[in-house]
């Protein structure tokens, strides 16, 4: 059984390279996203069905891609045997924040001073180490604003949506995400019979900054 990755707003899969050593790489596919054309979470629900693997499978959907995993859930695909939610949401998380950041400068401003500060206290946490925060900083710089702003629209554009799934469900929750609050955990509650949730001390990009409690969790779901 494969343990396929879909990967947050930068949409590589590059941010997942502080999990892959905790993972089985013979077994591991990352499907990344394209940078050209519509953003909206339908048409990349689309792509990502065309790239799904023959075989039995497990879904990892971190953050942006949240919303992705619950419409293929709703697909019934056959080879979908369970899913694993980290810090992620089905309706907006924040929409003041998402509408200051989208009409920001974003090369511009990633290039500020004080911007490694913000990217500490609300992504990662005081003590994540300066390889992970260049790598993020690698990947934003080289994504093009405006595939940013659309995947921004896209999220500021969700609704709660109803219904009763019995996929097998992880709720991977970061204890000290400031960015996706615990109320958006409780959605998936209400849309996943059988979901559980996993806390695990550590910030929103928690895959990057506590990589070996993640894959435990991610492990464990593979291995059923």
């Amino acid at each position: 059984m494969r343990i396929v990755l879909l990967p947050g707003m930068d949409g590589t899969g590059r941010l997942f390279s502080p999990l892959l050593p905790f993972l089985d790489k013979d077994s591991t596919t990352i499907i990344s996203y394209p940078t050209v054309g519509k953003q909206d979470y339908d048409t990349l629900a689309e792509h990502v069905k065309s790239k799904l693997p023959d075989e039995e499978f497990i879904l990892v959907a971190e953050s942006f891609s949240g919303p992705i995993g619950a419409i293929l859930a709703k697909s019934n695909i056959p080879n979908l045997k369970a899913i694993v939610f980290v810090a992620t949401f089905l309706s907006t998380p924040s929409r003041p924040l998402l509408k200051i950041v989208r009409h920001l400068p974003i090369k511009l401003f990633s290039k500020m001073p004080f911007v490694s500060a913000i990217y500490r206290f609300y992504m990662f946490d005081p003590h994540a180490g300066e390889g992970v925060l260049s790598l993020f900083k690698d990947v934003l710089a080289e994504l093009p604003s405006k595939t940013l702003k659309q995947r921004m629209a896209a999220i500021q554009s969700l609704k709660p949506s109803g219904g009763c799934i019995e996929l097998p469900a992880v709720y991977i929750r970061p204890e000290e995400d400031r960015l996706v609050p615990y109320s958006k955990c409780l959605e998936f509650k209400s849309l996943f019979k059988n979901l559980s949730v996993r806390s695990i001390s550590g910030p929103h990009f928690i895959i990057q900054v506590n990589p070996e409690e993640c894959a435990r969790v991610i492990n464990s779901v593979h291995a059923c």
